[in-house]
């Protein structure tokens, strides 16, 4: 089967770039032709130049510019590894590809009140040439489920043949739609054989690893973190996004090299979905910190993994946490446990497994 894929492959991320990759493998894996559907909505992908027309005084930020532009350059450079169809710009040219199967996730390509986003009907199966429209794990993110659910999106929840979810708001947002509740996946990242990966990277310092979007550790939490590395003699790293109060920042690092400082760190401190995963699958030392961006997607993994401990509140002195050790062993088997079923469930959606109807295997 020739399957198409839709998601943010390409936004500058390591982990959806990631879950892209490993999507595609799996179904390559399979016996599938995969192909990543190369394309982004325009107010997507044009965002950051609208963004300096718009206001142009953002040029006095040039260190930002500068960065932002090599962060792209590298993640473009990656995309050499991805099965891509050839750039299509507007959905008209979607429609011309041909595929026995979508399936539009993971990330949150459900979170239509994101207008940076481009609240774009593709992502709910409008314009995709397909015999069968598979949810493969998508969010909805920090939608505001209060709020009413555009058309689009209630018509187009009704085209797939099969849905499965990545978190309980994304669920709620199905069930709310269509009446029925999905079942809840987890991301495709964990069935990334790590070991195959077409990069690998080795940093051998000992250092404390910041992975944080812009903003979410606020100054307790900096003081928490530098205060723990001093007293361990080690340095603080902050990979892809700057942290001006650690001791080094690698901003313009590509998905792989993201990965090799994970994997090498000695500690880890993250406030992001795909920093969790990481660092539970590479076994490390790590605290997350809980934000409204991440909450609805990586509170329910920690709970479903029973790694509440790795939990940092703020409340209590880092080094409770990550001085701790943890039951990896468990924990890599429970992750085991949910990768096979992932595994199963695009199985048995591409066979035709599922009721549409129902939304659950026949």
């Amino acid at each position: 089967m020739r399957i198409g894929i839709l998601t943010f492959h390409e936004i500058y991320n390591p982990g959806a770039y990631l879950q892209a990759y490993a999507t595609m493998k799996l179904l390559e894996e399979m016996g599938h032709e995969a192909v990543i559907i190369d394309y982004t909505s325009p107010m997507h992908r044009f965002r950051p130049w609208r963004t300096l027309i718009q206001h142009p005084q953002v040029l006095v930020y040039f260190r930002n510019w500068v960065e932002s532009f090599g962060r792209n350059h590298v993640f473009a450079d990656c995309q050499r590894y991805l099965n891509k169809t050839s750039r299509l710009i507007t959905r008209t040219q979607v429609r011309l590809e041909r595929f026995d199967a979508v399936l539009i996730g993971s990330d949150i390509v459900w979170n239509y009140q994101m207008t940076r986003l481009g609240q774009d009907p593709i992502y709910f199966g409008e314009d995709l040439n397909t015999d069968r429209l598979i949810a493969f794990a998508p969010s909805c993110g920090a939608l505001d489920l209060s709020q009413p659910v555009p058309d689009f999106v209630q018509k187009g929840l009704h085209r797939f043949h099969a849905i499965a979810v990545r978190d309980r708001k994304t669920a709620d947002l199905v069930e709310m739609v269509i009446g029925r509740r999905p079942e809840i996946i987890a991301d495709p990242t964990l069935v990334l054989n790590i070991s195959e990966l077409p990069e690998v990277h080795n940093y051998e310092d000992d250092y404390l690893l910041v992975y944080a979007l812009p903003g979410a550790a606020d100054p307790a939490t900096q003081n928490a973190i530098i205060d723990f590395a001093r007293k361990k003699y080690i340095k603080t790293v902050a990979v892809c996004y700057r942290q001006n109060w650690v001791d080094e920042n690698h901003i313009c690092a590509n998905p792989f090299e993201w990965l090799g400082r994970i994997n090498n760190a000695k500690y880890i401190f993250t406030t992001t979905f795909h920093g969790t995963i990481f660092a539970l699958k590479a076994g490390k030392s790590f605290a997350v910190k809980y934000n409204a961006l991440i909450d609805s997607k990586t509170r329910p993994l920690i709970e479903l993994l029973s790694r509440q401990d790795r939990v940092w509140e703020g409340s209590t002195d880092l080094s409770v946490i990550l001085d701790a050790s943890w039951d990896i062993v468990s924990t890599r088997q429970k992750m085991g446990f949910m990768a096979n079923r992932i595994i199963r469930y695009l199985e048995d959606a591409l066979a035709g497994r599922y009721d549409s109807e129902k939304i659950v295997p026949k």
